[in-house]
């Protein structure tokens, strides 16, 4: 019988692989099974997980995290351009922008993190016409620090979203040393 933390994991790991599902192993070290495909790999260290809110309506509401913290990663759910005066959106969509760009710095502050360290966005507008001014803020907010990018015109839960704002961060990744690679393929 296997009693010790690291062994019930090697063991629980061998059999999740076997069976397709991933077992996990809770703080007081019993077995939970977590549905999954059975290729995650060997599971991480024991460590905390935070999921931070900003008091939102959809947060509260449809039970979801405006972004979840693991290690020194940061996923920030979309982001939408609420007015924080009004709790409204205004109409033009640069100015959503804005409004998505400072509530997800402002966030990543209260993480310990900054816009400097965004290593991915993915960015939704629905209107191609507001792709071209939309993205010229954007990448106005994001100069020196280039992260991969998605963009996509597809429809989003309202007519009023102009735009929502999607990041990945990695907290110290803006000091850190870069390298640039250029290659044409």
């Amino acid at each position: 019988m296997t009693h010790n933390l690291a062994d019930r994991r090697r063991v629980l790991t061998g059999l999740a692989g076997a069976v397709g599902a991933a077992a996990v192993i809770s703080t007081n070290g019993h077995a939970q099974e977590s549905k999954g495909t059975g290729t995650e790999g060997p599971l991480p260290p024991e460590g905390e997980i935070t999921k931070f809110s900003t008091g939102g309506y959809y947060e509260i509401n449809h039970n979801y995290s405006r972004a979840v913290v693991l290690d020194n990663w940061i996923f920030m759910s979309n982001t939408a351009g609420i007015d924080p005066a009004t709790g409204t959106f205004p109409p033009d969509p640069v100015q959503q922008a804005r409004f998505a760009i400072d509530k997800i710095e402002k966030s990543l502050a209260e993480l310990g993190s900054g816009l400097a360290d965004i290593v991915r966005y993915v960015a939704h507008i629905p209107n191609r016409d507001d792709l071209f001014p939309v993205m010229n803020f954007v990448t106005s907010r994001f100069e020196g620090i280039d992260p991969a990018v998605t963009l996509l015109c597809t429809p989003l839960g309202s007519d009023d979203y102009k735009v929502e704002l999607e990041v990945t961060a990695y907290r110290t990744a803006g000091k850190r040393t870069e390298k640039r690679l250029l290659k044409k393929l």
